[in-house]
């Protein structure tokens, strides 16, 4: 490697330490969070990439083809590898997410306390409950998936809409969504906007997208959404 490229790399691969710090909660703890400082790594690609391009025109221009040809073949090879240290970073973030994501709701699957049974038997035995009294027991719940799912029947008698409680399985089965679908986005890491299909240019290029929990609580949603693009592919209806 040429010394100017040794130290740019250095200096990338110090940016990419900061967004992606090793050690159990150092680096990003939400998808949302995650994905926000992967589109930082790509927009500094892209910036090398816009340069790169200006150096091969002017290569061009400036050499015959034989020459020109090692010189840019050069330039690929360093931009290729900026690439694969940033998806291999990347990854890392992702993978600790995913690990503090499972810890999380291996937590939320645990069996009611005495004394939320007792809160939730007293309401299921009333005759009327209101909208405001299910969103302040809701509030109380949050973090136990198996209360939250009897909080949400004692709300469909009363006829009070609750947002659907995912069971363990069907979080496990989002959380392996979001992984393959993330290494489907992070083969274009490195591509050019313009060469980007719809749904990877709305994933690396928007900001947003994210559905809320819909426990109450301060998980963000295990299969995070893109504006309007599912990690698992499926096109669904995103908010922010």
């Amino acid at each position: 490697m040429s010394t100017k490229y040794e130290n740019e790399m250095r200096e990338y691969q110090r940016t990419l330490a900061a967004l992606f710090p090793e050690g159990a909660g150092k680096g990003p703890t939400s998808f949302s969070k995650w994905r926000q400082n992967a589109q930082i790594v790509r927009d500094m690609l892209m910036k090398r990439l816009d340069e790169d391009n200006v150096k091969r025109r002017q290569i061009d221009a400036e050499f015959t083809t034989n020459y020109a040809s090692a010189r840019k073949a050069k330039i690929d090879a360093d931009y290729a590898e900026m690439c694969e240290a940033g998806a291999r970073v990347i990854r890392k973030g992702f993978d600790a997410v995913l690990a503090a994501k499972r810890e999380s709701f291996k937590n939320a699957m645990k069996a009611p306390t005495d004394e939320q049974l007792r809160l939730l038997t007293a309401l299921s035995m009333r005759q009327n409950v209101g909208g405001d009294e299910i969103s302040y027991f809701a509030e109380n719940l949050a973090g136990n998936l198996p209360a939250l799912r009897c909080l949400s029947e004692v709300a469909g008698k009363n006829k009070i809409a609750f947002p659907a409680i995912l069971t363990g399985s069907e979080l496990e089965d989002s959380l392996e969504s979001s992984s393959a679908a993330m290494e489907k986005y992070l083969s274009t890491l490195g591509v050019g906007t313009d060469d980007l299909k719809y749904e990877h240019r709305l994933f690396w290029c928007t900001s947003g997208g994210f559905r809320e929990s819909n426990t109450f609580d301060t998980l963000d949603s295990p299969g995070f959404m893109s504006a309007g693009i599912g990690m698992n592919g499926d096109n669904k209806n995103a908010t922010s």
